[in-house]
């Protein structure tokens, strides 16, 4: 097939349909706050129907019984890979956890409908584009409902360098009935630096500076029955050595759950600072 077989009208409205069906992909993605929003979704959709309408109509001299044998359907195929490239730059390991695999699947999907566009089956992009909206929006929903009923909290614990910490930290959080998601160490960047005194739940944290001298207050920071002596010891045995910041994730209901595991770790022998991130 020859430009002359498909009228400019067609091949515009091929090429808006694209940009728009994408547009709608990209406008989730883009309220979702995620680094692959609206543009980028439109100009991959825009792109893999222009791709689509070179491979079919930009070759004719390439096709007929007398020319060359030239799979010419080989230039679309190349958006498949292509864009495989361009939803692994959206994808994030942190640990144990990964995101931005549904923004990569979304990428790869609005070239799909790019292409089903460009090829005129204009009846499979529409239809394509509805069903990706509703495994977005919808499930979207019952998944935020699963999250909020098992909520995932972060906890963040300086301790002491030794070995047996993610076993016996493991092991306090399932003694409080809380799940451990993933577990991560690295050495602390500025150990030795604060308590953490937790005030109960909902309630958050207060820190103290360790150079502040500490009133009778501030005696509920560490175990219970420590006097500020017995702290001013246990702070220059912990400065002296060296830290460890390990990142909790636990699922739990119930956030007082949470904050009683905490309270346990701040007990345990070589911890220094407890925070619950979320």
């Amino acid at each position: 097939m020859s430009p002359s077989d498909i009228s400019m009208y067609h091949v515009m409205l091929r090429m808006v349909l694209a940009l728009v069906l994408g547009g709608c992909i990209g406008l989730e993605r883009e309220k979702r706050s995620q680094a692959a929003g609206l543009r980028t979704h439109m100009l991959v959709s825009l792109g893999s129907a222009l791709v689509m309408l070179i491979s079919v109509y930009g070759f004719p001299d390439l096709s007929g019984d007398n020319k060359a044998a030239v799979d010419v359907a080989r230039i679309a195929a190349q958006v498949v890979s292509g864009v495989g490239f361009l939803g692994a730059g959206t994808i994030i390991r942190n640990g144990t956890s990964v995101k931005g695999l549904t923004t990569a699947a979304s990428l790869w999907v609005s070239a799909a409908i790019g292409l089903a566009c460009g090829s005129g089956f204009i009846s499979a992009a529409l239809f394509g584009c509805a069903l990706s909206l509703v495994a977005l929006w919808l499930l979207n929903k019952y998944d935020i409902k699963n999250r909020v009923a098992h909520r995932i909290h972060e906890l963040e614990v300086v301790v002491e360098e030794r070995e047996g910490w993610l076993s016996e930290l493991t092991k306090v959080a399932e003694e409080q009935g809380l799940t451990v998601r993933s577990i991560r160490m690295r050495p602390e960047r500025n150990a030795g630096k604060s308590w953490t005194k937790w005030l109960g739940a909902g309630q958050g944290t207060e820190q103290k500076d360790r150079s502040d001298h500490l009133s009778e207050s501030d005696m509920e920071v560490g175990r219970e029955g420590d006097h500020p002596e017995e702290l001013d010891d246990k702070e220059r045995t912990l400065a002296s050595a060296r830290h460890l910041q390990i990142e909790l994730k636990v699922l739990s209901e119930d956030v007082k759950s949470v904050a009683v595991c905490c309270e346990m770790i701040l007990r345990l022998q070589g911890v220094s600072d407890v925070h619950m991130l979320s």
